[in-house]
């Protein structure tokens, strides 16, 4: 009778214990949201994340709001994602270059990026473009890989750290044409590299859409990244069909910690879409050179798993020893 009544009651807790999480994602959300960035505020990355935060605050009746931590190329701000308890959704991080090239480069047994904070939805998308300076011969990448064999470790390829995408697409191209080009790395960012390339201290380099803009006709793109030719560029090739489908576009994500609830994931999901759907929104993000997304979770884990793999074997190939 006794154990009768010991096993109901083990029985009893178990069901409750698994009603506690669906119960805390039906009243999901009660409180702030905080989505942690990883970058500056003012970074682009911190711009998208205060644009979807204000929609979502809208479509989830509680303020999401934008936290910045940073330091170590987002590893700071990611970490602390991962090791939030429980995993309930009310801390979330943004999801940045930095993520999907972080097991190129690091070696931790403390955090996967991919398992560890898998993508709710990728927000936006932003463009790769190989440029050079307007004033070089280059008409094409056929002719500055010509110019790069015939002239090997001439050639200087600006990146704004060892540590980046950049420095992947650069060891991909190398590997890709058998070339020797030196890459430079730039602390001051985007606008350093720019003023590198147009001022020929380095001939190629990856610029975003922004950048390509304002530089305008002092440069001349060779090849984009993404699944279509840009409405503003018709005339430049993709990398696709130059034969570098491995370069992708950058994405900025949403993500969540592992083993957050399915439903809160889906709110988390719905009311992020909904906030990319606003007009307001997708122009602000247009404005900033990027293209609003707004993939499911499924879909958007495989297509951060693809670049994540694709990175860890262009450095593994090219000798990058994670560290």
């Amino acid at each position: 009778m006794l154990a009768t009544r010991i096993r109901r009651c083990f029985w009893f807790l178990c069901l409750l214990a698994g009603s506690v999480p669906a119960a805390q994602a039906q009243d999901f959300p009660n409180r702030t949201i905080r989505i942690i960035a990883p970058f500056a505020a003012g970074s682009v990355s911190d711009l998208i994340a205060r644009a979807v935060a204000s929609g979502m605050t809208g479509n989830l009746g509680q303020p999401v709001i934008v936290e910045n931590r940073t330091g170590a190329s987002g590893l700071v701000a990611y970490e602390f994602v991962a090791k939030q308890a429980p995993a309930d959704g009310y801390t979330l991080a943004l999801g940045s270059a930095s993520l999907t090239s972080h097991r190129a480069f690091t070696l931790s047994d403390r955090f996967d990026a991919l398992k560890d904070l898998p993508p709710i939805t990728i927000l936006a998308e932003f463009v790769q473009m190989l440029a050079v300076p307007a004033s070089s011969g280059w008409k094409s990448l056929d002719d500055l890989i010509a110019y790069a064999k015939a002239n090997p470790g001439k050639l200087n390829f600006g990146t704004p750290g060892l540590q980046t995408p950049q420095t992947l697409v650069a060891e991909l191209i190398k590997q890709k044409f058998q070339i020797d080009v030196v890459v430079v790395p730039y602390r001051g960012g985007g606008g350093e590299i720019s003023s590198a390339v147009l001022s020929n201290q380095v001939q190629f380099a990856v610029f975003v859409e922004s950048m390509a803009q304002t530089a305008g006709e002092k440069v001349r793109l060779l090849g984009v990244s993404g699944p279509r030719r840009l409405v503003a560029y018709p005339t430049v090739p993709l990398f696709s069909e130059l034969g570098l489908p491995e370069i992708s576009s950058v994405h900025n994500t949403l993500n969540a910690r592992a083993n957050t609830p399915k439903a809160v994931v889906d709110k988390l999901y719905a009311a992020a879409k909904s906030a990319l759907d606003m007009p307001d929104i997708r122009s602000g993000l247009t404005k900033l050179g990027l293209y609003p997304v707004g993939s499911d979770p499924d879909s958007s884990y495989k297509t951060i798993e693809a670049v994540m793999n694709a990175n860890a074997d262009i450095a593994r190939r090219a000798g990058i020893r994670p560290q």
